[in-house]
């Protein structure tokens, strides 16, 4: 009897049913609490997530705002305000001195603040650029440039979108509105050439809770990435983002979800619209990196179960003996 094997002998019996009775609570208690844990760790990364892009769609706003408060306080500034009188009379010592002054707020502005780059004033009469932190572009004509005929066709402050200029050969993006002269019109527009490396870029490299492969995007109702990215050098207005939160973003949709990214990457990501200025926004992080926690938890129970096995074998042997 002794040389039977299979079930026949009592030591397999007894090991089969020892291991029987151990593994299987051991392995449905463990399937149940990664379940749970799974669920659970999806749920706060989708909620994480959704937070850091209202965060950050907030800031945006506010970057926006601040940009569009600053030029509102600078057009309604007594030397800009003086100016308005002076663009187009005649020269006069005076008049000479108005515009020195006003000279020197625009300079002290770019000075002084980071977020802008150049500030300028274009005459609506010649329609060309009057006075500029930059000297060389004073005389350059721009009729036919959006940051001029929009603020003169409304009356309004007027944002043009992120784009390249041939100007500073980059990406740029400008804030224009109408300076008044008393009881005659709009006297001129006062534009500001935004800084985006040392403001909004900076502002969306921020990236603090979102791992090591998290990040956010802007992009243009043609779905056109406008900052720079983590995984693609040199993407402001040259890559073209087919990813379907890109797509969503950029119709004015908002939602959550797991889907490939522009490399083709699986993440998740949360997106939005930003209706000041037109642009999608996604956040968005690895799936990989997300469920890292559930795939250690999942090698732990492994480890767990497998020394449990180990455990009850030899019991089973020792009992059997």
């Amino acid at each position: 009897m002794k040389k039977r094997i299979g079930f026949k002998t009592l030591k397999s019996r007894l090991i089969f049913w020892f291991l029987l009775v151990a593994l299987v609570p051991l392995i449905a208690v463990s399937a149940v609490i990664s379940l749970q844990r799974t669920r659970v760790i999806k749920e706060n990364a989708f909620h994480k997530l959704t937070a850091i892009r209202d965060l950050k769609v907030d800031q945006v706003n506010d970057w926006i705002d601040e940009r569009i408060s600053d030029l509102r306080a600078i057009s309604q500034d007594k030397e800009i305000k003086a100016l308005g009188v002076a663009l187009n009379e005649k020269t006069t010592e005076n008049n000479i001195r108005i515009i020195q002054d006003a000279t020197d707020l625009l300079n002290h502005y770019v000075a002084t603040y980071k977020a802008y780059e150049e500030l300028l004033i274009i005459n609506s009469v010649t329609e060309k650029i009057e006075l500029s932190t930059d000297k060389s572009s004073i005389g350059t004509d721009k009729s036919r440039d959006t940051y001029f005929t929009e603020p003169m066709r409304t009356g309004e402050v007027y944002v043009k979108d992120i784009y390249y200029s041939k100007t500073i050969h980059r990406p740029s993006m400008t804030f224009s509105t109408p300076i008044y002269g008393e009881g005659k019109g709009i006297a001129g527009i006062l534009v500001a050439r935004v800084d985006l490396e040392h403001s909004l870029y900076e502002l969306l490299l921020e990236r603090a809770g979102m791992g090591d492969t998290g990040e956010t995007l802007i992009i243009n109702q043609d779905v056109v990435a406008l900052n720079e990215l983590r995984w693609h050098p040199d993407a402001p207005l040259k890559l073209n983002i087919k990813a379907r939160p890109a797509v969503m973003a950029s119709q004015g949709k908002t939602g959550i979800t797991e889907t490939p990214d522009y490399r083709g990457e699986e993440v998740l990501a949360a997106y939005t619209f930003i209706p000041q200025a037109r642009w999608g926004f996604v956040a968005k992080q690895d799936l990989k990196e997300i469920y890292a926690p559930v795939q250690a938890m999942f090698v732990h129970i492994l480890v767990v179960v497998l020394i449990s096995a180990v455990m009850v074998y030899f019991l089973a042997l020792f009992v059997a003996r």
